[in-house]
């Protein structure tokens, strides 16, 4: 019996319990039902949105490219949340389009940590209330992801290439510019972090083509992972024992136990990068460039094969239903411009998926974006 364990745990067939086993099954079933598009609202005048999470079963929370700040529930009611200014108008001003990239709320759905009205700056709200608590100032330039360690801690990762952790306990003066610690062990970009509260591990993904598993305690980094494919390294997603990286077209896998390199599997979107990234149980969904939304099988690293509406109406009409391996991002918003009409006059443009998410029941998906092309302003928001 010992024996059998330990061969289990090596293939990481480790034994689950009947409730895992059974959201585990639900995950693997959850994308065969589910229906693109439903439209969440039409957002005029608002370029991509970069960031989106759940903030409870019926709320939204989303950041856009052009630094705004909505929450907005399923009915359609909307608000827009202000950044508070910290810096001198013409610094904010040299910082344009950068957008927010990162959205991240806390273990105890208390805090929400967000971009600032400067992209190189974190705010910090109170949750459910979104009343502003703090604003983070140290970052030389944007940020591109946050994560939290415990219910007040933060850290924080930029394009100056910099990790930065930060406390976040009530009573500290409203700008914080003291970080608790701050590493430039990356060269270059710091792309996206992540959070391991199982084996209380950080992990940080750099353009410099590494991704970096670091003790949080002290901040100090234990691995350092070469990864083989480091074109377009942007997103990053955790759950133990794997790490997944997104690369321009291909999904690798790190096993965190030995920081090795377990599985490349390539993305379904043709090059065009892969933009988000999803654990739910044994499935991972991966968001593209391209406007497609696939789910890899963790347990056979394929992808599952979907039908969408027209696949169910010909099943219950008794004819074999076709099949995709991913769902498509709709109409969305798309703002004809000068590039529009110089570049992409009558194409069909698809909006890349920047983010993605299950709601807390895992029975609905966030997902969102715009235009990937250089120049195109628009964007996509959509519950599924």
């Amino acid at each position: 019996m010992p024996t059998s364990y330990l061969y289990q745990r090596q293939i990481t067939a480790v034994r689950r319990s009947g409730m895992q086993l059974c959201q585990d099954t639900m995950a693997a079933r959850i994308p065969l039902l589910l229906r693109p598009e439903q439209d969440v609202a039409m957002l005029e005048g608002i370029d991509k949105v970069f960031a989106a999470k759940w903030v409870d079963d019926g709320t939204i929370c989303f950041g856009t490219k052009c630094n705004r700040l909505f929450v907005q529930d399923l009915l359609g009611k909307q608000i827009e949340i202000p950044l508070v200014e910290v810096r001198r108008m013409e610094e904010a001003r040299r910082q344009e389009g950068s957008g927010i990239h990162t959205i991240s709320i806390n273990a105890s759905q208390t805090l929400l940590a967000t971009g600032g009205a400067d992209p190189n700056d974190i705010s910090i709200f109170k949750l459910p209330t979104f009343e502003p608590l703090q604003v983070l100032s140290k970052h030389q330039d944007w940020l591109f992801g946050t994560a939290w360690v415990t219910d007040s801690m933060l850290v924080s990762g930029s394009r100056d290439g910099t990790i930065k952790l930060w406390s976040c306990r009530a009573g500290r003066k409203f700008v914080n510019t003291q970080p608790k610690a701050s590493r430039a062990d990356h060269r270059g970009k710091v792309r996206d972090v992540g959070y391991s509260a199982e084996k209380e591990q950080l992990l940080t993904l750099g353009q410099d083509g590494t991704l970096r598993i670091w003790d949080p305690h002290v901040m100090e980094s234990i691995t350092t992972v070469k990864l083989p494919y480091q074109k377009e390294l942007v997103t990053l997603a955790v759950m133990q024992p794997l790490a997944a990286i997104g690369s321009a077209n291909h999904v690798t896998f790190v096993d965190m136990r030995c920081g090795h390199v377990a599985h490349s599997v390539e993305s379904l979107d043709e090059g065009w990068g892969i933009r988000s990234l999803a654990f739910k149980g044994d499935i991972l969904s991966v968001g593209g460039g391209k406007g497609r939304l696939s789910f890899l099988d963790l347990r056979t690293l394929k992808y599952l094969p979907l039908r969408g509406p027209e696949g169910a109406e010909q099943l219950a009409s008794g004819k074999k239903p076709s099949e995709s391996y991913y769902f498509e991002t709709g109409k969305g918003a798309l703002e004809h411009n000068d590039v529009y009409y110089q570049h992409f006059r009558g194409q069909n443009v698809k909006h890349a998926i920047y983010s993605h998410a299950y709601d807390p029941s895992g029975t609905k998906m966030l997902v969102a974006g715009g235009p990937l092309p250089f120049g195109l302003r628009g964007n996509y928001l959509g519950v599924w």
